[in-house]
């Protein structure tokens, strides 16, 4: 008999930041999860799933990592000091929204890495890359 297995990382950690950046930004910001940039509006955002890590020790605890990257884009053709404020504002934003993870799930102890930014990577759009990894302890 054929065992379906799925993949408890994407389905607890990347639907549940996705549901959560939604919540935060409404339909202000879509966010999705593709392994490619596309773009895909004005302002986005796009989660990629990068690998998990098992460290079984056979002591007190097997303790696993997930690592992810969200990248988000803003197109801005203005650049002047309020479209740079309003950049940094909502990468404020998705950080706390982020670090909001471990309340809703307790389980999980979010942490950012990483935050690089880069103007003008994509025609005219800003660009933030969050490096997270996410650790649970079973």
């Amino acid at each position: 008999m054929a065992v379906a297995s799925t993949n408890a990382w994407k389905v607890d950690i990347e639907e549940t930041l996705q549901n959560a950046i939604r919540n935060e930004f409404k339909s202000s910001m879509p966010i999705f999860r593709d392994k490619e940039n596309k773009i895909r509006g004005n302002q986005f955002a796009i989660i990629k799933g990068d690998n998990s890590v098992s460290d079984n020790n056979m002591f007190t605890r097997v303790s696993n990592a997930y690592n992810l990257t969200l990248d988000f884009f803003m197109l801005d053709r203005l650049r002047n000091e309020n479209t740079v404020k309003k950049f940094f504002k909502t990468i404020s934003r998705l950080e706390e929204t982020i670090y909001s993870v471990m309340e809703i799930v307790p389980t999980y102890k979010p942490e950012v890495s990483s935050i690089s930014y880069d103007d003008d990577l994509i025609n005219g759009y800003r660009t933030a890359t969050f490096n997270i990894t996410i650790r649970s302890v079973r």
